[in-house]
């Protein structure tokens, strides 16, 4: 039980974890635990029989932040393996072990809003709201929620505020951007995309979503033009794609859009939105 030792574990742990290596991080964590647990019981016991009240308190909240540190590990591992149960119980002892820590609370927010319990999930980020009124990320993951639960202008100004406070993370000016085309803001969402393309020319979200404001808006050439430029570089190209055939199918161009329509659905014959839009070519 030398602290070395038990510190050289949760290193470890915490290497594992940061290069994803989710269930081997979490067998560790675990060991970190037991180890932590025996230690803090180890110290109480020699402190009692010193009889230094004193020492005894430092070193058991020492143990304390240590078992929380290790029980939030735990958590987000098994938050990543999709354990989301097991992964309450771990964060629920992180924080009952370090109520003022602000990370468990997301992270149980987090777990809350994939098990779909999202009026919990909105109180475990306003706990850590009350541990940090100035922290961007729990309004960050509420906006997530709200968006989820189609509270769209709650989403938004929930992002806007987390804006507010940090003024330079792009980021959230790309998801204040979707919500917009969400609400259907169109000129909105497009002074939004343009001055995230002023910081950063080459964001592939920015222009994307630049196009579909432009398309929003019926200005179907200047969409289709932005979209085209996109097709080189984009992660999936279907998705560029698809918006160029809806803009033909707008304009009336039914072969064009067909031949598009076509290519999609031989790579990705399950697409709804490519589906739909089959249907529609058919019934003109």
């Amino acid at each position: 039980l030398d602290p070395l030792i038990v510190n050289a574990y949760s290193g470890k742990a915490s290497c594992l974890l940061s290069r994803k290596v989710y269930d081997q991080a979490l067998e560790s964590y675990r060991l970190v635990i037991e180890l932590n647990q025996k230690r803090k019981n180890e110290v109480k016991s020699r402190n009692f029989r010193s009889n230094s009240l004193r020492r005894q308190t430092i070193d058991v909240t020492s143990q304390d932040t240590a078992l929380s540190d290790a029980y939030y590990g735990c958590g987000i591992c098994a938050y990543h393996l999709e354990k989301y149960e097991e992964s309450q119980e771990y964060l629920s002892n992180a924080i009952d072990m370090n109520p003022r820590a602000l990370n468990p609370y997301l992270a149980r927010g987090e777990t809350l809003r994939a098990l779909k319990r999202y009026d919990e999930a909105l109180k475990e980020f306003d706990r850590a709201l009350e541990i940090d009124p100035i922290a961007e990320e729990p309004l960050v993951q509420k906006s997530r929620v709200y968006k989820e639960i189609r509270e769209l202008k709650d989403a938004l100004s929930t992002i806007e505020t987390a804006m507010a406070i940090d003024t330079e993370n792009l980021n959230y000016v790309l998801e204040k951007g979707d919500l917009q085309l969400h609400l259907q803001r169109f000129e909105g969402a497009l002074k939004t995309y343009e001055g995230v393309l002023a910081k950063d020319t080459k964001s592939y979200q920015a222009h994307f979503g630049k196009g579909r404001s432009l398309l929003g808006l019926q200005k179907l050439d200047e969409a289709f033009e932005v979209f085209e430029t996109l097709l080189e570089d984009a992660p999936n190209q279907n998705t560029v794609l698809l918006k160029q055939a809806q803009i033909l199918f707008l304009q009336k161009d039914v072969q064009s859009c067909k031949s598009i329509v076509d290519k999609i659905l031989l790579e990705e014959s399950d697409n709804e939105e490519v589906q739909e839009l089959s249907h529609k070519l058919l019934s003109l």
